[in-house]
């Protein structure tokens, strides 16, 4: 049920998703899910998502010539300011920073 989980959020990336929605859609409880996926892979399902968004925008900043909003709404978030905010937190740059520091 993990690789489930791991290939759900790959494959949903740009959706809006919670646990409630993963743990149905998987068809096991959310608080099994959650404890087993942080038990292997040492993040929560939601932590894990907001890694492979922020390694999808990462790409597109670097060999993409899409605006941070465009960016931002592909890799699975609301709005700008939203994306940046996590962006810099995980990554010390703002995706505009990090895409002129290429």
């Amino acid at each position: 049920s993990i690789l489930a989980t791991k290939e759900y959020l790959h494959d949903r990336l740009r959706d809006k998703i919670t646990l409630d929605t993963i743990s149905k859609d998987i068809g096991v409880s959310k608080f099994y899910l959650h404890k087993l996926f942080k038990e292997l892979n040492g993040k929560t399902p939601l932590e894990y998502l907001t890694d492979i968004r922020l390694a999808n925008a990462k790409k597109e900043l670097q060999y993409s010539k899409a605006s941070v909003l465009e960016i931002a709404i592909a890799s699975g978030f609301d709005n700008t300011a939203y994306f940046s905010q996590v962006f810099k937190k995980h990554l010390g740059l703002s995706p505009t920073q990090f895409r002129n520091a290429l």
